[in-house]
């Protein structure tokens, strides 16, 4: 029969890491009841940010663990990626001396826990008509009323999981700015949308600090400049 345990690594944890001390016994006597532990193999799962689905299982080198064959501790001897794998199936059996030699078996998951180590990456904004400027810029005619939609941010988090890659957005206030706050994010959406009317002949562009904050503890967040031009109403 084998034994099924369970634990936890947190990703980007130190190299040879102690995972868990596997106790076995045998109730025989002398060399029939000295053992010793070994891998038998490891099954990897792999992530979908490695490029594959959840389910699919990636042949793993079993050097990627370790277990001392005296005292059963088993360790793992890299840092792992939460989002290169998601789990690992450690086989491991105690083998006795005896002749037929016995064997006991166990079967440790190792379920790679997620750590906020990815940033938000902006994307280019796209417009009203869904196109994409090429760069941090948006567009809008002079002659847009207050709370018109003028475009998207977007950002993307290649952490494994929502708890760390959900993002939020912002603008970032200047002190030392007089312009006037003319437009405004959601913060869910991205949406831009204008506050107030524009008067091109005043002011034809507007430069703000865009602000991709992720929903991991401590929160990552990425910084880009977005220009906001003004174009004259047909």
């Amino acid at each position: 029969m084998m034994t099924s345990l369970t634990v936890h690594v947190a990703e980007n944890n130190a190299v040879n890491s102690a995972l868990l001390h596997l106790t076995a016994t045998d109730t025989d006597y002398g060399a029939n009841a000295d053992f010793h532990y070994i891998i038998n193999d490891v099954i990897a799962y792999c992530a979908d940010a490695a490029g594959c689905s959840d389910d699919d299982v990636i042949n793993a080198s079993s050097g990627l663990f370790h277990v001392d064959p005296r005292s059963g501790m088993l360790s793992v001897t890299v840092s792992v990626d939460r989002e290169k794998y998601l789990h690992f199936r450690v086989t491991i059996f105690a083998v006795d001396r005896g002749l037929p030699a016995q064997t006991g078996s166990a079967m440790v998951e190792v379920i790679v826990d997620d750590v906020n180590d990815r940033q938000p990456t902006f994307l280019f904004p796209r417009d009203t008509t869904g196109n994409s400027n090429g760069g941090l810029e948006l567009s809008v005619s002079e002659d847009a009323t207050d709370g018109q939609l003028v475009g998207h941010l977007s950002a993307v988090d290649r952490d494994a999981t929502t708890t760390n890659n959900r993002v939020y957005y912002s603008f970032r206030s200047s002190r030392t700015s007089r312009q006037p706050v003319k437009f405004v994010v959601d913060s869910d959406t991205g949406e831009v949308r204008l506050r107030g009317r524009l008067d091109r002949e005043h002011q034809s562009r507007y430069v703000m600090t865009a602000v991709a904050t992720d929903s991991g503890r401590p929160a990552l967040s990425a910084v880009a400049q977005l220009v906001v031009k003004v174009l004259q109403s047909p």
